[in-house]
């Protein structure tokens, strides 16, 4: 088969979108449910997380690996974290010794391993003219214009993990990628970015800054219910009482 980065006719491996790290599951008693409301697709639930066979060989998975431990280890886990409070709620959280160059990559890679995937869970990504433009940037052919920037919020909490989509801030398209607490929203457009976050982006800020949201009345907590509830009604499905819950 043919690895979707280097091109070459290969073996493939199983290899992860979103890095296992970024799924968190250390209890034996919960795995995290994956849903989708397409029809003929089931939810399901995994220790793992999502996985294709069919997009990378080892020595690209690898290569895109290095940006997952980095990630890993000084984002996810990161220790120096400042907070930015309004009273008793946080508000922004700055990652003051993490690579914001490193934290970009890390975040376009996986939007770029989605756009090649054909699992269910990322079928809604497609990148249009954006597709070459990240593959040549990864293979350091190509510079990435000011129409590519990052801005990066994190949930209060451990939330439920959703798939990829587009979404549009103030008129500007960006896709919204999740990643255990945090949300990436990508910006793929030539118009600027939102007045409202001059200075919160990756490549303006002077530091990794993050945005805090509150899970719990969230538009996305809503969105999450609304899905379960579909696929329940659609399936005659009843939650376990070991179920997650969302929320």
């Amino acid at each position: 088969m043919i690895c979707k980065f280097c091109r070459e006719e290969t073996e493939l491996i199983s290899a992860h979108i979103i890095p296992k790290s970024f799924y968190d599951i250390k209890d034996n008693n919960f795995s995290l449910k994956i849903i989708t409301d397409m029809d003929g697709h089931f939810p399901k639930r995994s220790q793992t997380g999502v996985y294709d066979k069919e997009i990378l060989c080892k020595k690209c998975d690898n290569n895109f690996g290095l940006l997952d431990q980095y990630a890993t280890e000084n984002f996810l886990r990161a220790k120096n974290v400042a907070e930015l409070r309004d009273g008793n709620v946080a508000i922004a959280r700055s990652y003051k010794d993490t690579e914001q160059s490193k934290i970009f990559d890390f975040a376009l890679s996986i939007l770029l391993r989605a756009s090649w995937s054909k699992t269910v869970f990322f079928h809604r990504v497609m990148l249009g003219p954006y597709q070459e433009l990240l593959e040549n940037y990864f293979r350091n052919e190509e510079e990435l214009s000011s129409a590519v920037d990052i801005i990066v919020a994190e949930y209060d909490e451990k939330v439920p993990l959703m798939d990829p989509h587009r979404t549009r801030l103030d008129g500007v398209n960006f896709w919204s990628l999740y990643a255990n607490r945090f949300i990436f929203y990508i910006k793929v457009d030539s118009k600027k970015i939102p007045e409202d976050f001059c200075g919160t982006s990756i490549r303006t800020s002077p530091s990794l800054l993050t945005i805090v949201r509150q899970w719990r009345g969230s538009k996305q907590r809503e969105v999450m219910q609304a899905v379960a509830r579909r696929v329940n009604e659609k399936y005659g499905l009843v939650p376990r009482k070991s179920s997650p819950q969302y929320g």
